[in-house]
């Protein structure tokens, strides 16, 4: 989900905090999170290493979990009608 890609690190910890995760399985994620540098090569040229503080890897076999974790909260924080299933969510609305 493209959506996941904005996530910032330190609310998605906070999520997964909320939701009881701690101990070792909370440490791995956070340590996983943290100090993430990229950098963008264009025309072979490099540019600085910049922090990633939002966005989870692609390759992570966790990030449908976390994203899972990150919306959950979502129906309570919404005032319209809320359906989830996996990474689909639809919310609905009257309109006069």
């Amino acid at each position: 989900a493209k959506t996941f890609d904005a996530v910032p690190h330190e609310r998605l910890l906070r999520e997964v905090e909320a939701l009881g995760i701690e101990g070792k399985v909370y440490g791995w994620i956070r340590n996983f999170l943290s100090d993430r540098r990229q950098n963008v090569s264009v025309n072979g040229m490099l540019s600085d290493w910049t922090a990633v503080k939002s966005s989870v890897p692609h390759e992570i076999i966790l990030r449908p979990v976390l994203f899972e974790m990150y919306i959950n909260d979502l129906p309570d924080a919404v005032e319209s009608l809320c359906s989830m299933y996996a990474v689909d969510t639809k919310l609905y609305r009257s309109v006069e």
